[in-house]
């Protein structure tokens, strides 16, 4: 019967297969083999603890194995293999690809847009895959994330040579987190993507503070930056900040930005107005921050009128926001903040607030006790698989026009609940 079908009604067929069908299928004949040996059709692939899924324009499969490590690995090799039109890429455990050999992605010449778990940069055995990862020519998103299990780790850290290693020459979105990255490498990252680069997601990454003024000289030299997201402990608005800058970095060059998120460490209106007057330029459209005290928006509600941008306020919970390639599985945090208290030089004075240090983790030759970071917590996490946006979460932000502090949080409480649920 199949004899009289024509190619392309088999392949609508073969598309709504599991795995075991479409093997069976493809070793039916030669002609069958030929036809379904490569499965052109699948275009996304989430790689978890548990299995992996595939998916393409209107189906998901999924794969799931429990068995142990070893066995999962000897089917992700043939799988991908047969693969090769696969555009999006999530790695969400770096464990699964241990030992792999790292050709096992060369084949896979198509993807623009990779998701990978922050813990590929604690060890230097990741390396080899860290190189085939940042080999894909046509990457234009790139997000390192942390996973919804594990702490923030100071051992994860983003070198000079893993940016050099990107082939890519067009990335537009950048997302690092759970990473800690110095003014040297975000300096090397700008530039290369000086034309491209569109979207720059840091809130999640802990940066030198005494890197400042070199990370927002970089942030600057960007053509096309519109979206932004600030580290903590890159930039915060704090009620100490007159005591710890001479002079105040600027954005003012950064004439395409529209959105910026920043954090409050310790809200300050006279900061917040500086932040709007003399640090962003003039084109700045919206201003979300993340305020854990909840006083920012009661203290600011008579001078709302008066800023020319937009802004609103955010819950700094850990949010997983679950793209539908990844059906529900997905175990990267799609949103987080790198908070204080960090681990503090014991050489500099008391006086300086506690997310302005000289961060030791930097160096590779700290404590290996600095180690037991990497242990499981049980960070909060909402999940919902809509599509909104990314860094901003607006599902569970409210307007700051609504000028009732009570009203305002009670809201984002409600709004984040229906998320949870």
């Amino acid at each position: 019967m199949l004899d009289h079908l024509s190619d392309d009604v088999i392949w609508r067929l073969f598309r709504y297969l599991d795995i075991k069908s479409r093997i069976r299928l493809a070793a039916v004949n030669t002609a069958f083999y030929r036809l379904f040996s490569k499965w052109e059709d699948v275009l996304c692939c989430s790689i978890h603890g548990n299995g992996i899924t595939l998916s393409g324009e209107g189906f998901i499969i999924e794969v799931d194995y429990q068995h142990s490590i070893n066995q999962y690995k000897s089917i992700l090799a043939p799988l991908l293999k047969r693969c090769p039109m696969i555009r999006k890429l999530a790695i969400h455990d770096e464990r699964i690809l241990r030992n792999v050999n790292e050709n096992v992605l060369h084949d896979l010449m198509n993807i623009d847009e990779l998701h990978i778990c922050s813990n590929f940069f604690a060890q230097s055995q990741y390396d080899p895959l860290i190189e085939s990862l940042f080999s894909f020519s046509k990457l234009y998103m790139l997000h390192i994330q942390q996973r919804y299990n594990e702490d923030k780790c100071h051992w994860n850290i983003v070198h000079e040579r893993h940016v050099k290693q990107l082939a890519s020459a067009s990335l537009s979105d950048i997302k690092l987190q759970g990473v800690v990255i110095t003014g040297s490498v975000l300096k090397l990252l700008c530039l290369k993507y000086q034309k491209t680069l569109e979207k720059l997601c840091l809130m999640g990454a802990l940066i030198p503070s005494q890197d400042a003024s070199t990370c927002f000289q970089a942030i600057n030299s960007l053509d096309r930056l519109s979206y932004l997201t600030l580290a903590p402990s890159l930039y915060s608005i704090s009620t100490s900040n007159k005591a710890f800058f001479k002079s105040y970095p600027s954005l003012k060059n950064s004439k395409t930005l529209k959105l910026v998120a920043a954090y409050v460490s310790r809200p300050d209106v006279s900061q917040l107005k500086l932040l709007l007057q003399q640090i962003f330029p003039v084109n700045v459209e919206q201003l979300i921050l993340y305020d854990e005290s909840y006083r920012s928006a009661y203290q600011i509600e008579q001078e709302l009128k008066k800023f020319k941008c937009k802004v609103q306020f955010c819950r700094d919970d850990d949010i997983i926001i679950d793209s539908y390639w990844m059906n529900g599985k997905s175990e990267l945090i799609t949103h987080t903040l790198w908070k204080p208290p960090y681990k503090t030089n014991t050489s500099l004075p008391e006086m300086l607030p506690e997310w302005y240090c000289i961060l030791s983790e930097l160096m590779e030759t700290a404590l290996m006790s600095e180690y037991s970071c990497r242990s499981s917590s049980s960070t909060h996490t909402a999940q919902n698989i809509s599509q909104l946006d990314e860094c901003i979460c607006m599902n569970h932000s409210a307007s700051c026009n609504d000028g009732n502090q009570a009203a305002l949080y009670s809201l984002q409480d409600t709004m984040l609940e229906d998320i949870c649920g």
